[in-house]
């Protein structure tokens, strides 16, 4: 049994200042919940996973992850599925 642990980074769509250094270990599984996916990409980051209904991301879909696409009317919002997800 190995007792490596990978941490799980969920970026969502709230905005971060630029003086911000934001910095994931390189083993940590990111998830972006809709629109954390722009956030991710202005940090120069690739998401292992984007979720959401996609109402608020104002670009295309990453091709280079894996997507999970959730439906418009749903009882969470995007960051708490990716919450439920990472678990």
């Amino acid at each position: 049994m190995t007792t490596e642990k990978r941490s799980c980074w969920i970026f969502g769509g709230a905005p971060v200042s630029s003086d911000h250094k934001i910095i994931p270990p390189s083993d940590a599984y990111l998830i972006a919940a809709d629109s954390g996916f722009s956030l991710l990409k202005r940090m120069g980051l690739t998401p292992d996973l984007v979720l959401g209904d996609f109402d608020s991301l104002t670009e295309d879909k990453p091709t280079d992850c894996e997507i999970l696409t959730a439906a418009a009317e749903k009882d969470d919002t995007d960051t708490m599925l990716a919450i439920k997800t990472a678990l």
